[in-house]
């Protein structure tokens, strides 16, 4: 899968196998994260990206080389993404 996928507050994300190449997120007052897990929400941490706490803020995240790639070659294999505290967030996929 290449291209653009957002998400934002409250819900979740599933990714099909691709590699996750940058994010663009607005961040709220208040500390939070970008989790991006395999499988499940509670599966493996692939990245994670804590947010700053004290203001709102919007961010860009850059991925170096090939990206992290979300899965491996089997129809079951997704990622999902989840936030906390952040208002929205862009994942640019390739």
């Amino acid at each position: 899968m290449t291209g653009v996928q957002t998400c934002a507050l409250p819900i979740s994300l599933a990714l099909p196998r691709t590699r996750i190449k940058s994010m663009y997120y607005v961040a709220t007052a208040t500390a939070g994260s970008i989790k991006i897990t395999s499988n499940t929400t509670s599966g493996r941490t692939l990245v994670q990206v804590n947010t700053p706490g004290d203001v709102t803020v919007a961010h860009s995240v850059y991925i170096p080389d090939e990206g992290i790639p979300t899965g491996r070659s089997t129809a079951n294999d997704f990622a999902i993404v989840t936030l906390t505290n952040v208002t929205y967030a862009t994942i640019f996929c390739g």
